[in-house]
């Protein structure tokens, strides 16, 4: 968790539950289906270790987390909005209920209106663009990695906490400062062309394709259009 110029608030970690790693894989085997399950492994095991199952789970306890939180508006004043990716507010979700676990759901600050969140801004961008799904991704590392298209190293960490922070903070930065008519860090310009021009061409390849006329050089220009970065 980070605040909007970048400072953290909350460093990337994993969650102390003060049991075994062991124990913490047991309790997926309560879930209904084997995916459920394949998928609980693979994440008690990326964030907590293969080496020990015996080992206390490393990192913060949710009272640490609320410690840290409280600490920050102790200095700064109280948390006024959460901004996460996604299409609901899930991480404040998930947040609130770990806060709930230690009894501080006070340093929170209230659950985000429907629809405020980031990802909807570049959802009613994409529509007024008129891209579709395909032709403009609203994956968070597909959106930065059109803005940002030389930052490899932090796209090679996507889907990582601190990394998915850092790409969402300089994501709102671009996207306000292009609102407000400032000088807007990134690529948001040459990206919004791109989105543009392939579905302009996708459109006429679709249009063309229908009537059996699809030309090899039109499929070669859309194909050659500008795109979001591939994700690894």
């Amino acid at each position: 968790m980070s605040n909007a110029r970048g400072d953290w608030i909350i460093p990337a970690t994993a969650v102390n539950y003060n049991v075994s790693v062991k124990s913490m894989l047991e309790e997926g085997c309560a879930l209904r289906s084997q995916q459920l399950r394949r998928v609980w492994e693979s994440k008690i095991l990326r964030y907590h270790g293969a080496s020990d199952l015996e080992r206390i789970t490393p990192g913060l306890t949710w009272r640490e987390i609320a410690e840290r939180i409280d600490a920050y508006i102790q200095e700064n004043g109280k948390l006024t909005m959460l901004f996460g990716w996604a299409p609901s507010n899930l991480d404040y979700t998930l947040l609130a209920k770990g806060l709930k676990l230690a009894g501080r759901q006070d340093v929170l600050p209230p659950e985000p209106v429907p629809g405020s969140q980031p990802f909807w801004w570049w959802a009613t961008l994409r529509q007024s663009l008129g891209a579709t799904a395909d032709e403009m991704s609203l994956c968070l590392s597909r959106v930065y990695g059109s803005l940002y298209p030389e930052d490899r190293r932090l796209l090679l960490r996507a889907h990582t906490a601190d990394a998915d922070v850092v790409m969402l903070v300089r994501v709102m930065r671009t996207y306000l400062a292009r609102v407000q008519g400032l000088p807007a860090p990134g690529k948001i310009e040459a990206s919004c062309s791109g989105y543009v021009m392939k579905s302009e061409q996708s459109r006429a390849l679709k249009a063309r394709d229908e009537d059996g006329s699809c030309s090899e050089y039109l499929l070669d220009e859309t194909m050659q259009s500008v795109e979001p970065l591939e994700e690894d």
